[in-house]
């Protein structure tokens, strides 16, 4: 699967995934929940206005839950052979 891109210089190049999807939206989901709990190198959370802190509550949860509802709609389609492959 080629997802993304990666800038080299001023020419974009495509950069391959070696995990399923949904295990990247879980890291993202984990890598944001680190960032609130403002641990680490990365503390600027706490200085957010009330609006970005709300914005990035916000992104936390529908990470979550489009991680769930992908997962079971990877289960449940019958559109993807293998399914375990795409959710593991």
């Amino acid at each position: 699967m080629v997802i993304g891109a990666v800038i080299n210089g001023m020419e974009k190049k495509l950069q391959r995934w070696r995990e399923p999807y949904v295990k990247h939206i879980a890291k993202l989901s984990q890598h944001t929940e680190r960032f609130i709990m403002a641990k680490g190198n990365c503390s600027h959370f706490t200085h957010f206005s009330p609006e970005l802190m709300q914005k990035t509550l916000k992104l936390k949860h529908q990470l979550d839950e489009y991680c769930k509802e992908y997962r079971e709609w990877i289960k449940t389609s019958g559109a993807v052979k293998n399914f375990e492959r795409f959710i593991d």
